[in-house]
């Protein structure tokens, strides 16, 4: 008897101690699950691990997002170091693993009929960090739409693992053309007209998309595609070009000459840059107002096709901006604004869907990470202005320097997606912008 009490009694101790070691190790977890980064783990498991969990039981991401926790960013360690080499290596394991580690949903379980039968097109421009570009595509990603990536002629490492992964799906494809990128020069804008051009030579037949949004690899989504495509909806066939007209700290840029020099920085490399000369410019082609854009804006297909392959004034404005400075930034709105213009965004009032920027040259700037070219890159500490913006993207992010936003997002988005029930977390109903 007293044999058995004492059997009984190992037993349920071994229970008890069981059950506190996986409490402890669990709570762990909880506590450190965004402290390292992931090179410490190189076949890039903790991907998998920080993007199941639910925003609701992560205590971190939802009390950032509520503004009830702070980080002390000078001791952050929440940096994230995965090479371009680490995805070439889980891409070369096989498309499951690509897959199945940056959970991308390639069945039609959670798409909504009315997000199969409005198929959206993308267009990515990259030139460094196929880990953060993966994780921006998974998060966007839907069977249904249609996504052209262009990298940088420079980013060979990151061109060869992208290759690798875009294999694996036959709505992802590389840009047919490459340009070799320099900041606020022509290339940027031919970047982007190259991958516009690819998508629109896709038969309708083929996929029969009606918008298209440009992004560059360090954005991020604020919504689901379906609150995507209910938005896109909302629109009525129109673009979603947004700026102004002569603005004054814009006519350096279209006055001048501009040209491409080499410069040795300091480290011996040599860059290519873009500087201004004395000689003046000529006006725009066919009397056009010049007019300064956002780079990131939203374009029917016919406005495209229109740009692209019919319009004179468009291949004329095209050949005038060449030597302009950030023509990828006026190119855009001064062709919406010709009456002629297919699907012109018209009169309307001054929201705008372009991505979400906190610039520097605000008066209440803000951020929570660091500026890079006069805007933030956000951090953790950001997250809570982050979700309460009205808008479908937001840049940008470097999960270099901080990648819990990036994984809160994704969750956050998941609920809403997955959950659609959640009364703390519902559905965003598109803004009215007429």
């Amino acid at each position: 008897m007293v044999m058995k009490r004492f059997a009984c009694l190992l037993v349920v101790s071994a229970v008890v101690l069981y059950r506190i070691a996986w409490y402890y190790s669990w709570t762990y977890e909880q506590k450190t699950d965004h402290a390292y980064p992931l090179k410490v783990r190189s076949d890039l498991s903790r991907v998998k691990n920080t993007t199941r969990l639910t925003i609701k039981n992560d205590g971190l991401c939802l009390n950032l997002m509520n503004g009830t926790k702070h980080l002390n960013m000078t001791n952050k360690k929440t940096s994230d170091f995965t090479s371009d080499y680490d995805v070439k290596s889980l891409a070369s394991k096989g498309c499951n693993h690509v897959i199945d580690m940056y959970d991308f949903e390639m069945d039609f379980k959670h798409i909504t009929k009315e997000e199969r039968d409005f198929p959206i097109a993308y267009s990515i421009l990259a030139h460094q960090n196929a880990h953060q570009l993966m994780l921006l595509l998974s998060a966007i990603y839907a069977p249904q739409n249609v996504y052209c990536i262009h990298i940088d002629l420079k980013s060979t490492s990151m061109f060869e693992a992208v290759k690798e992964i875009a294999s694996c799906f036959s709505n992802v494809f590389l840009a047919t053309k490459r340009e070799d990128v320099v900041y606020a020069g022509f290339s940027r804008l031919q970047a982007d007209i190259n991958c516009m051009k690819d998508l629109v030579n896709i038969p309708v037949t083929t996929n029969n998309w009606t918008y298209l949004i440009n992004l560059c690899g360090q954005d991020f989504p604020l919504r689901t595609n379906l609150e995507i495509t209910k938005q896109l909806k909302k629109l009525n066939g129109r673009n979603q070009i947004h700026g102004e007209a002569n603005p004054v700290k814009f006519v350096r840029r279209t006055k001048y000459i501009h040209k491409v020099v080499n410069r040795t920085g300091k480290d011996g490399m040599v860059e290519r840059i873009i500087i201004r000369t004395s000689q003046l410019k000529s006006p725009p082609p066919f009397n056009m107002i010049i007019r300064k854009n956002s780079a990131y804006n939203i374009y029917t297909r016919r406005f495209l096709r229109w740009v692209i392959f019919e319009s004179e004034k468009a291949k004329a404005l095209l050949e005038w901006s060449r030597d302009t400075l950030t023509p990828d930034e006026h190119y855009w709105l001064m062709l919406d604004a010709l009456e002629e213009a297919p699907g012109r965004t018209g009169k309307m009032s001054g929201f705008t869907l372009s991505p979400y920027v906190s610039w520097n040259t605000h008066a209440h700037r803000i951020c929570g990470g660091y500026w890079r070219h006069y805007s933030c890159v956000f951090g953790s500490n950001d997250l809570g202005r982050l979700v309460r913006q009205n808008k479908l993207f937001a840049n940008k992010f470097d999960v270099t320097y901080d990648s819990l936003p990036v994984t809160c997002l994704r969750k956050w988005l998941d609920d809403r997606k997955f959950r659609t029930n959640e009364i703390w977390n519902p559905h965003r109903s598109p803004v009215s912008i007429n």
